[in-house]
């Protein structure tokens, strides 16, 4: 992740990304740099829902996606002192990671969820199985009753 936010502006690097083959981006349509760079975007936007994140989202956006020059010089536009625009840095990227694992998960479960079909029993191919009787246990008793 930290490498597509470092080849952002950067075509050729970014088109070697591995992330470029993660299902949050081939479910997209469009050109496959152009949807990894969508989904980081939203990935930084999530960040500042709590007031004191602001710094992180802004240290992120600041160095990778506005390339503002050299970490000092976008640590001085932040009025940050370098080691705090470092912690706040690279808590953002690990914000963003994260934001870009989920909706990795996410991908992930709706593909599952959509190949997935219901057995059926031999020779019907066409049918979902019939449903199971439930079973319940009384409190008493310990013989299994089927309802």
């Amino acid at each position: 992740m930290h490498d597509a936010l470092r080849a952002w502006h950067q075509r050729e690097r970014l088109a070697a990304n591995p992330l470029l083959h993660a299902a949050f981006v081939a479910s997209r349509s469009g050109a496959p740099e152009d949807s990894l760079r969508t989904a980081i975007l939203r990935a930084i936007e999530t960040i500042d829902q709590d007031p004191k994140e602001k710094l992180q989202k802004a240290a992120v956006r600041e160095t990778y996606v506005e390339g503002g020059g050299t970490q000092q010089a976008v640590a001085r536009e932040l009025s940050l002192s370098f080691s705090t625009y470092r912690r706040y840095l690279k808590r953002g990227i690990a914000r963003v990671s994260w934001q870009l694992w989920k909706q990795e998960l996410t991908q992930a479960a709706l593909a599952a969820t959509s190949s997935w079909t219901a057995p059926c029993p031999p020779g019907h191919r066409d049918r979902p199985a019939p449903a199971q009787p439930i079973r319940a246990v009384s409190g008493s008793d310990s013989a299994v009753k089927v309802e």
